[in-house]
């Protein structure tokens, strides 16, 4: 069995056992059920809904046509559903996070500094992004660079069966950067697996984009995910390790990157582009339409190419 298969089968989800909160029919607003309802399930019905804080271990499931298009603030940026220390254990399933309303910059959004904790165990699956500039975040603190231990964001999170589309390569409030699917900044433990990143990408900002977008994480597993993103010309990757750019980011180590497709990508050179400090322990097998771009030295520039 896999690290990821396994992982996933340590993360269950929550039993549905104990009663459902409905939104909107019992609560007006998903923030209501999570704060004066006690059930571990949340569902919400079709149609567009406001985006929440979880502070409490619950299963957030979505019926077809639930749809969150306004976001709270986060450090300038608006997401959907923020992730505190308390929610540890959650599970977000079936919504549609409409990033292209313009009320809405972040999907899923966890960070150790901006939420004050990082949640644990968390799984994201079948979800839809549309257009956002991060669709799932798991970011911790920035560290001292090249250092593979100190990292601090969640841990034991699967994003898995997921659909990303509409790369929005724009600035937002606060220094939150984008076009890319998922962020992993300082995180350990993550899978990232059979997700589909799809439809076209603007990427003529001045950083990176991505599908997956790796900044700093210990023992994660990329795998078994397709790109086929057009629109791509110099910033695009479909998996990037942007460590070597992105300050205070911890080595990468332990890394599984596996059994992705990008045949169909757009990305000029390379299907990863795979810059980090001090990268080690790296296990790159069976991807394909993908090249392997690392440091072999942390911090020395020096890049070597692998087929």
């Amino acid at each position: 069995m896999t690290r990821f298969a396994a992982l996933s089968l340590l993360i269950a989800s929550p039993a549905f056992a104990g009663g459902i909160d409905h939104v909107p029919s019992e609560f007006q607003t998903i923030q209501d059920a999570v704060d004066y309802g006690t059930a571990p399930v949340i569902q919400v019905a079709a149609g567009t809904h406001q985006g929440a804080m979880l502070t409490r271990t619950v299963t957030l499931s979505g019926d077809t046509g639930a749809i969150i298009d306004r976001g709270l603030r986060a450090r300038g940026a608006r997401m959907g559903i923020g992730l505190t220390s308390d929610a540890s254990g959650s599970e977000i399933t079936g919504l549609t996070f409409d990033c292209t309303s313009r009320k809405l910059e972040l999907g899923v959004f966890g960070s150790t500094k901006t939420l004050r904790g990082a949640a644990d165990s968390v799984v994201i699956s079948q979800n839809n992004f549309i257009g956002c500039i991060q669709g799932v975040t798991n970011a911790g603190n920035p560290t001292e660079s090249c250092s593979p231990d100190q990292v601090d964001g969640g841990a034991y999170w699967v994003i898995e069966d997921n659909r990303f589309t509409g790369f929005e390569t724009t600035n937002a409030n606060g220094g939150n950067g984008g076009g890319i699917g998922v962020v992993l900044f300082n995180a350990q433990m993550a899978d990232v697996v059979n997700n589909e990143f799809e439809g076209r990408v603007n990427d003529t900002g001045a950083f990176s984009t991505a599908g997956v977008s790796i900044a700093g994480c210990k023992d994660c597993t990329i795998a078994a995910n397709t790109f086929a993103v057009e629109g791509g010309t110099h910033y695009w990757s479909a998996i990037a390790n942007n460590g070597y750019y992105q300050a205070g980011a911890a080595g990468s180590s332990g890394l599984i990157i596996a059994d992705n497709d990008a045949s169909r990508d757009s990305a000029p050179m390379a299907g990863l582009n795979f810059r980090s400090f001090d990268s080690v322990n790296t296990e790159f097998s069976d991807n394909v339409g993908m090249a392997l771009v690392d440091h072999e030295i942390c911090g020395d520039g020096a890049l070597a190419l692998i087929q």
